[in-house]
């Protein structure tokens, strides 16, 4: 039976599979401010950690493309805000569902305490909200099924009349390839050479021999070797391409069976929407305010406010050939009303996006920016931040400055008192007797601040 080419169309998924270059940085320090908003160091090791036990390899600088991946997100994050999307009660009650369980599964920890816990549940809120934001783009910007079909043309033609069944074997060396060519050419048994020494480890042990397969899903060099070959014929010399020379041998060839266009719509259409929707983030990402905390050089510094333009465009308008005569401008949903006007900024944001910071803060910030690695930079933040009842962003900083010093009395003291201002009492006490073991008179003062009836 033959394949189906295009029922195996690549659906992207939007959380953390969109990659864009990394900005020019020798820098590999974690922690970053995307438009005004922290990511912290522990979501970014999260991240890393996660990689490194699936076995994947990041490179030589293996945090530039974590880092980027986290960036596009956290703006994709801030876009579904903008959109009132955070408020949508079916997104809501997916975050909160994963968050409880994300909680369930580290036995009831306290996230507020625990920087890996709370980077999962950060991690899980900005993936649920992309993927809402992406859904809200996809039923705002439908796709006429003229468009499809043009695509699904274009799709056959790139795919070609023929699929091909090779069979190949991968050296590093040309020399090696050479050789090979020439043992085979006195009768040498291809399978078993390539079993031998192909270091193309998915299809070694069966010989060489790969998938049916149309020339597209091979390196272009691969694919003009393959077609010009007949049947049974190899290739005279070493075909090279970025994973190293290959001896290719054509083992058949057939007409290509594509599907009718009504079976595989759907799927180019998601397709379409992916990249139709990649094209905006991509815009979102090159003007985004991004600083990376231990790189003083950088034209952006954490103290440059975030500003939004005169007239931001929304998700909802971006497709104008595919919407109707009249641009959208606001994000809806079946039986609601509108979430949000387009040009009003974040809600979380809205200090960074519509007043400038105080004198305070963008002194602490760019004392954090000079030194990112300093506990005591983090905690000179934290306090401003505490100073000006901002106590989510206070409690940031004090435990990024007690995860650089655990016996930091000052940032234990105010991480207490953020916890306090929120009413989260349990975390005030626990504050105080991690304090009392190695500051007791510190602990005191505390203790008749936070805990006295």
């Amino acid at each position: 039976m033959h394949r189906n080419i295009l029922l195996h169309i690549p659906i992207l998924i939007v959380c953390l599979t969109f990659y864009f270059p990394a900005v020019a940085d020798q820098s590999t320090t974690k922690a970053l401010i995307v438009n005004g908003v922290l990511i912290p160091s522990a979501r970014i090791d999260l991240i890393m950690e996660t990689l490194a036990n699936k076995g994947q390899s990041q490179g030589q600088e293996p945090d530039r493309g974590v880092r980027e991946n986290l960036i596009v997100l956290e703006l994709i994050s801030q876009h579904a805000i903008r959109e009132g999307l955070d408020k949508n009660p079916q997104t809501k009650n997916q975050i909160d569902s994963v968050t409880q369980k994300i909680i369930s599964h580290a036995n009831g920890a306290n996230p507020n305490s625990n920087p890996r816990l709370r980077a999962q549940i950060d991690l899980a809120r900005e993936q649920i909200l992309a993927h809402a934001l992406q859904f809200a783009y996809a039923k705002a910007n439908p796709i006429k099924d003229d468009v499809l079909y043009a695509d699904y043309k274009r799709m056959k033609s790139e795919l070609g009349n023929n699929e091909y069944l090779v069979q190949h074997i991968l050296v590093a060396k040309e020399d090696d390839a050479r050789a090979i060519i020439a043992d085979l050419k006195k009768g040498g048994d291809f399978e078993k050479i390539a079993k031998e020494k192909s270091i193309d480890t998915g299809s070694r042990d069966k010989g060489g021999k790969l998938d049916w397969a149309t020339p597209v899903s091979y390196d272009k060099a691969f694919s003009d070797a393959m077609v010009n070959l007949k049947k049974g014929e190899t290739t005279d010399n070493p075909v090279k391409s970025p994973f190293g020379y290959h001896v290719i041998r054509l083992i058949d060839i057939r007409p290509l069976e594509a599907p009718p266009f009504e079976q595989v719509k759907d799927r180019i259409r998601k397709a379409r929407e992916q990249e139709d929707f990649g094209q905006i983030v991509k815009k979102w990402r090159s003007s985004a305010n991004v600083q990376i905390l231990n790189d003083p050089n950088s034209t952006l510094t954490p103290s440059t406010p975030f500003v939004a333009k005169a007239k931001p465009e929304s998700v909802t308008s971006q497709n104008k050939t595919q919407t109707t005569d009249t641009e959208r401008s606001v994000l809806t949903t079946p039986g609601s009303q509108k979430l949000v006007e387009t040009n009003k900024p974040t809600p979380d944001l809205a200090t960074t996006v519509t007043h400038s910071k105080s004198s305070a803060l963008s002194a602490a910030e760019e004392k954090l920016a000079e030194n990112p690695d300093k506990a005591g930079s983090w905690q000179k933040l934290g306090a401003v931040y505490l100073e000006e009842k901002n106590y989510f962003k206070a409690i940031t900083a004090f435990d990024e400055a007690i995860k650089r010093n655990q016996k930091y009395g000052d940032a234990i003291y105010g991480l207490g008192a953020a916890y306090n201002a929120i009413g989260n009492k349990d975390k005030v006490r626990e504050l105080y007797f991690t304090l009392k073991k190695f500051d007791a008179p510190l602990a005191a003062n505390y203790f008749k601040e936070f805990l006295l009836p």
